[in-house]
């Protein structure tokens, strides 16, 4: 199937900055997806972004961080500024249907991601419901998605996508939560592994600031 055309930025690298913090960035991969796709050579890059200091959040429309801005315009919620930025850099898949997928996949994944009680204050509830969600939950995610991923080498096609790379700094998360959780899933720990292979991926992952999550 030929691959359909990726839509070209309107906007030159040098119009675009991000405000956003170094955790959230590292959490949602947008470091990674800024470096363009290093599996396909010529592909059309993302806008490069120089981090800086988040603005006060009462200064934001909705006082939530991350946010990018492109010219004049604030883009919020995460996982929209990670789909923007890999469809700037061709990796959002080769078609309407591939694209689809890989949507798919990291919504599905942020589904489960977003069972975890991250903001909950009470130590005790917190850890019952942590156990809840790793006891019978996250096996559901982990279980679907090495069905679907089978023996690709890549979730969506035969080439990297922001799903892969989603799957990969998620997986992050939850083995620093539960270091034996990808244990039995060995297909999604070598995809994890692929994506921080990629060169480009590679070099940030050296120089990108330490975090807990």
């Amino acid at each position: 199937m030929l691959a359909s055309p990726l839509p070209k930025s309107k906007h030159s690298p040098r119009e675009r900055r991000s405000l956003s913090n170094d955790t959230s960035n590292q959490r949602l991969g947008l470091k990674s997806t800024a470096q363009g796709n290093p599996s396909r050579p010529g592909s059309p890059r993302a806008p490069k972004s120089t981090a800086s200091e988040s603005e006060p959040r009462a200064a934001l429309l909705f006082q939530q961080i991350p946010v990018l801005k492109v010219d004049n315009t604030v883009l919020n919620q995460s996982t929209a500024i990670a789909r923007y930025l890999a469809r700037e850099a061709g990796l959002v898949g080769r078609n309407s249907l591939e694209q689809a997928q890989a949507d798919a996949i990291v919504d599905t994944i942020n589904d489960f991601m977003n069972l975890f009680p991250w903001t909950e204050k009470n130590p005790a509830v917190k850890e019952k419901i942590m156990e809840d969600v790793f006891a019978n939950k996250i096996p559901l995610l982990l279980d679907g998605l090495s069905k679907l991923l089978g023996n690709q080498m890549w979730f969506v096609g035969d080439s990297v996508t922001w799903a892969d790379f989603h799957w990969a700094v998620c997986s992050i998360t939850l083995t620093n939560l539960n270091v034996d959780i990808l244990h039995n899933y060995p297909k999604l720990l070598a995809l994890k592994e692929r994506v921080e292979a990629l060169p480009k991926i590679a070099a940030w992952i050296e120089q990108r600031p330490k975090t807990p999550l």
